[in-house]
């Protein structure tokens, strides 16, 4: 078995409930001029607008330990 792992971005300030439809340079945080009610919340395991919140990554990896392949293929931007 082989895994591929490509162009992980992880963001470690991901904020599950923040709002993932914004205008800033990324989402999924919380900001000083949120709104309360967020439009498009940023769920548990990421949002396809944002970078992968760390409990994706823990998840990813923790399946890669249980396929247990013989090799892993890491590439990025």
């Amino acid at each position: 078995r082989v895994v591929h792992i490509s162009d992980v971005h992880i963001d470690r300030m991901y904020t599950v409930g923040a709002e993932a439809n914004c205008t800033k340079s990324i989402c999924c945080r919380e900001f000083d001029d949120s709104p309360a009610v967020p439009t498009v919340p940023a769920g548990p395991n990421g949002n396809v607008r944002c970078d992968s919140p760390v409990t994706l990554a823990d998840l990813m990896l923790a399946e890669i330990e249980r396929l247990r392949p013989g090799f892993s293929i890491f590439t990025w931007d």
